[in-house]
C-alpha cells in the first residue's frame, strides 16, 4: 500500500510538471471515449426511434367480418330471422364486444351495421344530402375511427327504450341545413328512406364523411340479423398482429371459424433486422474509435518513456527495480485513462441529451452508458501503455544515464 502511495505521488509530481502535455492528452482520451460513448448512446436512440416509428406504422386496427360461402346474392349465408334481438347476434354474440374489450393491447372495440348506402337524407327544411349511408353502430366505434361524441351513450341503448334519434357527419348536416354546433341541434330531424330520426349531436372526420348512424340495436332489429355487421377493433401500436391471434374465440367461442379478420402486417422480422444492422453499425464505429484510442495512449506514453530516458536510468541507478518502472507507467496510464474516460463520459452525455432534444427522441441512457467512458478509456490505457512500460523497464542503467 505505501508502495502504491510512493508511485501515485511521484506521478503526480511528474503530471504537474508536465501540465500542459498532460492536459491535451486527457483532452485527446476524453475525446475518444467521449466520441465512442456518444455513437453508442445515438446510436441507441436511433435504434429505438426506428424501432418505436416501425413499430406505430403496423396496423393498429383489425376488422371483423362473417366468413361467407356464397358465390351470389347476398342472402346464401343468412341466419335466420327471428324476433328476440339477441337471437339475432349470430355473428357476434352477446358479451363479443366486453371480450374483446377485455384483452390486454385493445383500447376500443365497436359494431357496425349497414342499412343502405348511396341514398338521400332529407333536413327540416327540405335540403338534402345526396349520397349518405344509414348503418347502426355502438359507441366503441366512433373511438376506432378516431371521433368521439357526448351523445354517444346513446347509440348502446337497446331498441325498444329510446326514441329514434341519429348522429350526422358535419358533411350531411351542412347539405341537409342542420347546425354542426351541437348546442343548437334542438328540435331537428334527418329523413331517410322515409325514417325520422332526431338529430342529437354531429361529429367530424374524414372517417365519418356522409354517415348518418343510428343505435346498433335498431339497426339489428331493421336488418333482422348481424350477417353483414363488422367489428372494428383499435388496439395499442404495434400490439395489433399478437391480438389477432385470440380474437376469434374472444368473439365467438362456439363458432371462431365462422369469423374474417383483416390482415394485420407483422413488422417483427424487419424490426429486428433494423435493430441488428444498427448493431453491427455501433460495433464497427466503436472497434475504430477503440484501435484509435488505444494508439493514441500507446503514441503518447512512447513518447513520454523516450523523454524520461534518463530519470528512468537514474531510478535504476538508485535501486528501483524493473517492476517498479512498469507499474509506474502503467499506473500513469490508468490515471490518464480513468480521468479521460470520465471527462468522455460526461461529454457523451450531453451530445446523447443533445441529439436527442434537436430530433426531438426520447433519450435512452442507462448507467451503463456512464460507465462505458472511464472503462474504456482505463482498458485501452493499459493495453497501449503495456509496451512502452516494459521497454522502459528493460531499459539498461549505464544507457539511460548517458542519454541527453
Amino acid at each position: 500500500m505505501r508502495a502504491l502511495i510512493d508511485i501515485v505521488s511521484d506521478i503526480l509530481i511528474d503530471l504537474s510538471a508536465r501540465r500542459a502535455k498532460v492536459i491535451l492528452t486527457l483532452t485527446a482520451v476524453a475525446f475518444a471515449t467521449g466520441a465512442l460513448s456518444a455513437a453508442v448512446g445515438v446510436a441507441r436512440m436511433a435504434e429505438n426511434q426506428i424501432d418505436t416509428n416501425l413499430a406505430a406504422t403496423v396496423t393498429d386496427r383489425v376488422t371483423i367480418t362473417r366468413t361467407t360461402t356464397q358465390t351470389s346474392g347476398d342472402d346464401t349465408d343468412r341466419p335466420p330471422a327471428n324476433d328476440s334481438v339477441d337471437a339475432m347476434r349470430v355473428t357476434f354474440p352477446a358479451g363479443s364486444l366486453k371480450r374483446v374489450e377485455s384483452i390486454e393491447g385493445v383500447l376500443a372495440a365497436g359494431l357496425k351495421l349497414p342499412l343502405t348506402d348511396g341514398i338521400e337524407a332529407t333536413g327540416p327544411t327540405g335540403a338534402t344530402a345526396p349520397t349518405v349511408e344509414l348503418a347502426g353502430i355502438t359507441s366503441g366505434y366512433l373511438t376506432t375511427i378516431g371521433t368521439t361524441t357526448r351523445t354517444a351513450w346513446a347509440l348502446d341503448q337497446p331498441a325498444d327504450t329510446i326514441a329514434q334519434i341519429a348522429i350526422i357527419s358535419a358533411d350531411v348536416a351542412t347539405a341537409a341545413g342542420i347546425p354542426t354546433d351541437a348546442d343548437t341541434l334542438t328540435g331537428y330531424t334527418i329523413t331517410v328512406l322515409d325514417e325520422t330520426y332526431q338529430v342529437v349531436d354531429v361529429i367530424h372526420g374524414p372517417a365519418a364523411r356522409g354517415a348518418v348512424l343510428i343505435p346498433y340495436d335498431r339497426a339489428l332489429a331493421a336488418r333482422g340479423g348481424d350477417w353483414q355487421a363488422t367489428m372494428r377493433v383499435l388496439t395499442r401500436p404495434g400490439a395489433a398482429h399478437p391480438i389477432t391471434r385470440v380474437l376469434r374465440e374472444a368473439v365467438n367461442p362456439a363458432a371462431p371459424d365462422t369469423l374474417t379478420l383483416s390482415h394485420t402486417a407483422d413488422l417483427s422480422t424487419l424490426r429486428t433486422g433494423v435493430a441488428t444492422q444498427l448493431g453491427q453499425l455501433i460495433a464497427a464505429i466503436g472497434g475504430l474509435l477503440v484501435i484509435l484510442t488505444g494508439l493514441l495512449i500507446a503514441n503518447n506514453m512512447v513518447i513520454a518513456v523516450t523523454a524520461r530516458t534518463a530519470e528512468i536510468g537514474l531510478r535504476r541507478a538508485l535501486g528501483a527495480s524493473r517492476s517498479q518502472i512498469a507499474s509506474l507507467f502503467i499506473t500513469e496510464a490508468t490515471l490518464t485513462g480513468l480521468l479521460g474516460g470520465l471527462a468522455g463520459s460526461a461529454l457523451a452525455t450531453t451530445t446523447t441529451a443533445t441529439v436527442a432534444a434537436i430530433n426531438q427522441w426520447d433519450v435512452v441512457f442507462t448507467p451503463w452508458h456512464a460507465a462505458l467512458g472511464p472503462a474504456i478509456g482505463l482498458t485501452v490505457a493499459i493495453a497501449g501503455t503495456l509496451h512502452p512500460a516494459i521497454r522502459a523497464a528493460h531499459t539498461a542503467p549505464a544507457t539511460a544515464i548517458r542519454t541527453d
